[in-house]
């Protein structure tokens, strides 16, 4: 009975896919090491399969399920596979625009406007290198450099006086106050 049903079930299983054949060869291992005695037929599937039933070993679905042979085990190779760089796909926030930096430099501005002439350049000009356009920066940074042309000729530096003069005149061509200034602190400082 158990040779039948081996039989049978090795011959059903034989012509299906890759792990039929695995388990009708596995049933047949198993019925000959339980029942010794016990002959179980061999099972002939097509010819042409070759089925992996584990990682360690082949067989060959062609020979006969009952004395099976086993060609040596292949040898896994390690394949070295490089990891893909980490690619932030974050997309990078956008500069700040002129208005926000604005608020930012707008309340410090209010400090030391007509207080500190410096200092208010010094707000003013990195302010302006940055953001040329912006209407509003570049007029106070004008009137900044007027201030503090007027501060230097009072105490009596007239050459830095007139440089204060000239880069206003450069950075608002238009407007006369700069060149105005500046013809009547030369004239003033001339031969007389």
């Amino acid at each position: 009975m158990a040779t039948w049903f081996a039989q049978a079930f090795g011959i059903a299983l034989a012509g299906l896919a890759g792990l039929a054949v695995s388990v009708a060869w596995s049933w047949n291992l198993l019925a000959t090491a339980t029942h010794p005695a016990t002959t179980v037929p061999s099972v002939v599937a097509t010819p042409t399969v070759t089925t992996v039933v584990s990682q360690s070993f082949l067989v060959d679905a062609a020979a006969p399920l009952g004395s099976p042979r086993l060609p040596p085990a292949p040898r896994l190779k390690s394949v070295a596979v490089a990891a893909a760089p980490l690619v932030d796909t974050r997309i990078p926030p956008a500069p700040p625009t002129a208005a926000q930096v604005w608020r930012e430099v707008a309340p410090r501005l209010d400090q030391v406007w007509g207080v500190d002439t410096l200092a208010t350049l010094q707000l003013l000009e990195p302010f302006v290198a940055r953001f040329p356009d912006d209407p509003v920066a570049v007029d106070k940074l004008y009137a900044a450099r007027i201030a503090r042309a007027d501060e230097l000729a009072q105490s009596g530096d007239m050459s830095a006086g007139v440089s204060e003069l000239l880069s206003a005149e450069q950075l608002l061509p238009q407007r006369g106050e700069a060149p105005a200034l500046l013809h009547a602190l030369t004239a003033s400082s001339g031969p007389g």
